[in-house]
């Protein structure tokens, strides 16, 4: 495995992966310089749901340079493909033999289940963002 360059700015490069609860689909994405992670509930499974998920997340935040994801049908679509392009996103995938690739937002799916799983999803998101991360202060 190649490393690669940490960013050195917010949204400089994030990843996303979508989860399940109970029927329920959502999309995380995670900025890879802060950690702070955004949760959208999915209306559905199509490609269309995720992309307005991405563009509300985008929106609040900015465009990222880079977009890391999984090889799932939705970011190999024609749709997201256009999306990607007409938002001017570099969209970097990683083999599903190897998620490790995309740790980063593999990790971050099982802390937005814990955050989902709470009687109050946005008080325990809350806390996550205001609690520091190690890896994303300075020295």
């Amino acid at each position: 495995m190649i490393p690669t360059e940490a960013p050195v700015r917010p949204y400089q490069k994030v990843g996303s992966d979508l989860f399940e609860i109970k029927g329920q689909f959502y999309i995380v994405v995670v900025d890879y310089y802060s950690k702070n992670i955004e949760i959208e509930k999915l209306t559905n499974q199509s490609t269309n749901s995720m992309i307005r998920a991405l563009k509300k997340c985008f929106s609040s935040h900015g465009i990222p340079l880079t977009l890391v994801t999984d090889n799932a049908q939705f970011y190999k679509s024609h749709e997201f493909m256009d999306f990607a392009i007409d938002w001017n996103l570099s969209h970097n995938t990683f083999s599903p033999r190897f998620p490790q690739s995309n740790g980063q937002a593999e990790s971050t799916v099982k802390i937005a289940k814990r955050i989902m799983k709470q009687s109050d999803p946005s008080l325990a998101l809350m806390v996550y963002r205001s609690t520091p991360v190690a890896s994303a202060m300075q020295s």
